[in-house]
């Protein structure tokens, strides 16, 4: 009979826990639905784009987000991204010059970003893409650096940074190569250390031992000879690569690691390092770039030449401090006790004085004595530099409290802050309670943003203002996620009022960020200029897709629409394959590799 009376109340007892969890995967597959329905919006919205760099960024991004589960329409919109940058070049060619000297670093960083994105899950491809989109000016400066001519041609000496850029851009997709087909890593490693150096190719060599030391050992004198070969600096301009390579490939041979497979002739080392010393003795442009560690590796490696290193080292700048610079060193050493620097402070200069000061405050908030090193900072400055220096100390000495969780003496010192610092740490001490127990501070923490938001005010007057209510915003969207949405949408008719008028002068005043009447995507877009913020879309989208899709379409420009579906789409964390539902195609038509 009991187990009779007992069975019912089970049944009834489990029945909410039945509809809750059913609740959740109704809700799972809502969400799932809704991103779907997003993607194909925003790759239908993509073509409507007037520019072509804005079309090749939006379907490089569209790509990587539907890479993963479906490759087949993540590569096609990587073939449509490269078709548009394609076209983006040609247009920036035919833009007329502004000046004899050709500015096209806004393209080739548009190139490289869409390389890297794509490159993030089809490197092979991207490799393709990297060739066949290279602008006419690297390929310049790639033969004439094989073919030295006496003349100079280089206005602006850009040719070094040119191809230095290039050359990590290429070894960067390798990398990504060798990791995402480690059956062909091998071949992939040694194609790319046959090529240029770059700062990768350390990196690639230790990749290499891991897989086969035979092919690692060849590469590595192949890599060591080229760098004999080369310059440290070249037209002026320091060939980070090679010095980076030595440094390492020295460090690793006096530090003989003997979990590390990489392993170095030493003749190709003894060599190395005589390259080397002789760049470093005779070249003062090269030698800043080893001062601080050739004489160690000479001193282990090649200790008969030493003396002359050191000799040379002596006259660096720096070298020969003046005493008053060399006391006030030893002075802010880290071992001095704060009390020693306030007593010798006034045996220098006005010019020490401040940092001694700060470091001795610093030094007694660190030992949990804030009275004392507030005292200091008040003893010692007075005026402007007096009020700023104790508002940051104020800042300084709040945000220790919160990390220590102690939010009501936090409270206590901001409320004595000037009322333009004040929002802002308000804003901050909300987060970090609430952070710390949802439920228990949850009530606290509206009280506080509630407090900046009456210092802030509702419209703001300037980029500041904006600023600060998009920053509570953000810190209401994770304790009110349908209040911070409400919020933000009581701001989108000044937003596209302030987008549309910025489209107007920013077009006018310079091509980089507006180009024909359309904001370039890659420039950060409109929201950033005026101090408007995206970052919370994806904590909106979160909350409530469907009222941050809404609020999405209530922008007037379709480039800030589709930015905005791009980063929601990428926050999002469930998404299923995608059929191809229509082509995927830029203005330009479809390339084909």
């Amino acid at each position: 009979m009991q187990t009779q009376r007992l069975c019912p109340l089970l049944a009834i007892l489990l029945i909410p826990g039945w509809v809750f969890a059913q609740a959740n995967t109704d809700a799972a597959k809502e969400k799932q639905a809704r991103l779907i329905s997003l993607a194909d919006d925003v790759i239908a919205e993509i073509p409507n784009l007037r520019l072509a760099e804005n079309r090749a960024y939006a379907y490089a991004q569209a790509g990587r987000v539907v890479f993963d589960r479906d490759q087949k329409r993540g590569h096609s919109l990587y073939q449509s991204a490269g078709t548009e940058l394609l076209a983006a070049s040609d247009a920036s060619d035919a833009r007329p010059a502004t000046s004899p000297y050709r500015d096209r670093s806004g393209s080739n960083n548009l190139r490289q970003q869409i390389l890297n994105t794509i490159g993030e899950k089809d490197a092979s491809f991207a490799l393709d893409l990297l060739v066949r989109t290279r602008p006419p000016e690297v390929v310049k400066a790639m033969t004439t650096s094989k073919e030295r001519s006496a003349k100079i041609s280089d206005y602006n000496q850009n040719s070094t940074y040119l191809i230095q850029n290039e050359t990590y851009l290429e070894q960067n997709l390798y990398r990504l190569a060798a990791e995402q087909d480690p059956d062909r890593a091998v071949v992939i490693l040694r194609t790319a250390l046959s090529k240029s150096l770059s700062t990768e190719t350390y990196n690639q060599l230790e990749r290499l031992a891991e897989k086969d030391l035979s092919a690692a050992a060849e590469m590595s004198s192949q890599v060591v000879k080229k760098v004999i070969n080369e310059s440290f600096v070249r037209d002026g301009q320091p060939v980070y690569a090679n010095v980076q390579l030595t440094t390492q490939i020295l460090s690793t041979t006096i530090n003989n690691d003997p979990g590390s497979k990489l392993k170095f002739e030493a003749n190709d080392v003894q060599a190395l390092l005589a390259k080397a010393i002789s760049s470093y003795l005779s070249d003062p442009a090269a030698r800043g770039y080893f001062a601080s560690s050739l004489p160690m590796y000479v001193e282990k490696l090649a200790p008969a030449f030493i003396q002359q290193v050191k000799l040379v080292s002596a006259d660096q700048p720096g070298a020969n401090a003046p005493p008053v610079e060399a006391a006030y060193q030893k002075l802010i050493q880290s071992d001095t006790p704060p009390d020693q620097m306030l007593a010798s402070a006034n045996k220098f200069p006005m010019n020490y004085r401040r940092q001694i000061y700060e470091t001795a405050a610093n030094k007694l908030l660190n030992q949990g004595n804030a009275d004392a090193a507030r005292a200091v900072l008040a003893e010692n400055f007075d005026g402007e530099a007096g009020d700023q220096l104790l508002a940051n100390f104020d800042q300084q000495y709040a945000d220790r409290l919160m990390t220590q969780a102690k939010f009501d003496q936090a409270e206590t010192v901001i409320n004595g802050l000037p009322e333009y610092a004040r929002s802002g740490m308000l804003i901050q001490l909300a987060s970090r309670a609430f952070g710390k127990d949802n439920n228990e501070n949850r009530t606290y923490a509206i009280n506080l943003l509630s407090r900046a938001r009456a210092l802030i005010g509702d419209r703001p007057e300037n980029n500041y203002q904006m600023s600060s209510i998009m920053s509570l915003i953000s810190a209401m969207a994770q304790i009110d996620p349908d209040r911070a949405i409400g919020m933000y949408e009581a701001l989108i008719p000044q937003i596209n009022q302030l987008a549309e008028a910025s489209a107007i002068v920013v077009g006018f005043q310079n091509e980089s960020g507006v180009r024909d009447g359309e904001f370039v995507m890659t420039q950060g877009g409109p929201l950033a200029m005026f101090g408007a913020h995206a970052a919370m879309f994806g904590q909106f989208a979160n909350a409530d897709i469907g009222r941050t899709i809404h609020l999405i379409d209530s922008f007037s420009r379709p480039e800030v629409r589709v930015s905005l579906k791009l980063q929601t789409l990428a926050n999002g964390q469930t998404y299923v394959s995608i059929p191809l539902s229509r082509p995927v195609r830029g203005r330009g038509g479809v390339i084909t590799f």
